[in-house]
Parts: C-alpha cells; sequence; structure tokens
C-alpha cells in the first residue's frame, strides 16, 4: 500500500491524506455567539441594560427569575412553555427512545389520497 496516502494502516479508505486537514483552519476566528451571550449574562443585569432589579443580579439571574414570573404569573400565555423550560433545565431533558430491530423489514402497500391502488403494483406477502 505504498504510495497511497488516501489509506490508514488498517486498510481503511479515507476521506483526507495524509498531511490533510479535515478542518481547513480550524474553528472560525473571533468569539463565538454562545461565548458572547456567556459572557454578558454574567455581567450584572444593570450592566447590560436590564433596569428595574437589585445591583448584585446578573443575566442569568434576571433570565431564571423572568422564568418563574411567567410560569407562575396570571396573565401568561406562555405558562406551560416556561414550565417545561424549568424542568428541562432542572432535571434535564427526557430521553428519546428509539427502537431497533435486527428483523427484516417488511414492504408497505402505497395508497394514493383516493385509496385507489395501481395495476403494476406488485402482491405483497402480509
Amino acid at each position: 500500500m505504498a504510495g497511497r496516502e488516501d489509506i490508514h494502516l488498517d486498510g481503511k479508505r479515507t476521506q483526507f491524506g495524509k498531511g490533510q486537514d479535515p478542518t481547513k483552519g480550524g474553528a472560525p476566528k473571533g468569539k463565538r455567539t454562545t461565548t458572547i451571550l456567556k459572557d454578558i449574562l454574567n455581567k450584572k443585569a444593570s450592566d447590560i441594560g436590564i433596569e428595574g432589579l437589585p445591583d448584585d443580579i446578573d443575566g442569568n439571574m434576571a433570565i431564571a427569575m423572568e422564568l418563574l414570573r411567567i410560569a407562575f404569573g396570571k396573565d401568561s400565555n406562555n405558562k406551560l412553555a416556561a414550565i417545561k423550560e424549568i424542568i428541562n433545565r432542572i432535571e434535564g431533558r427526557p430521553l428519546k427512545s428509539i427502537q431497533v430491530s435486527d428483523s427484516e423489514p417488511k414492504a408497505m402497500r402505497l395508497v394514493d389520497a383516493t385509496g385507489i391502488t395501481f395495476k403494476d403494483e406488485p402482491e405483497i406477502e402480509e
């Protein structure tokens, strides 16, 4: 396998040859949006333009307080969304499970919106 730079020692072909950088220079330069938001939210609420809160409250606490206000407020249209967000932050999002089967998939009969089957449709064992 000499001369084949796109094949690893284990014999598997790779997308990138020897010495090629798959990240093409790495992550973009400069701060990402998430980093900027974290920096801002760690500042005092008054420093980032949130008025009417005590001086010791930061942006993260302001968001938490707003979620609680929405969840427990009387005139909120977003109560359920706020409650779900709070629970997901505390408990973690529920796991989503998928079912995996090792049996072969079975063919499905396709029917158009009118319910008419097509003449050239193959017979399917049921």
